[in-house]
């Protein structure tokens, strides 16, 4: 016997247009988040390449 489970049923948002400013701000939000992620692999990236740098050969 099989269990067939049931799909949660998707809740359809009703979305509201966005203004433009609106769409920008997000967009800019976005591009935030996304340049906070690189910059703290880089300087992860970067303390580790001067952890490797220092150590004694």
């Amino acid at each position: 016997m099989t269990n067939k489970r049931k799909k949660p049923t998707k809740k359809r948002s009703t979305k509201k247009k966005l203004s433009p400013e609106e769409n920008r701000l997000k967009q800019l939000e976005a591009e935030n988040l996304e340049l906070r992620i690189k910059n703290e692999a880089l300087k992860l990236l970067a303390s580790m390449k001067q952890r490797t740098k220092n150590s004694p050969k």
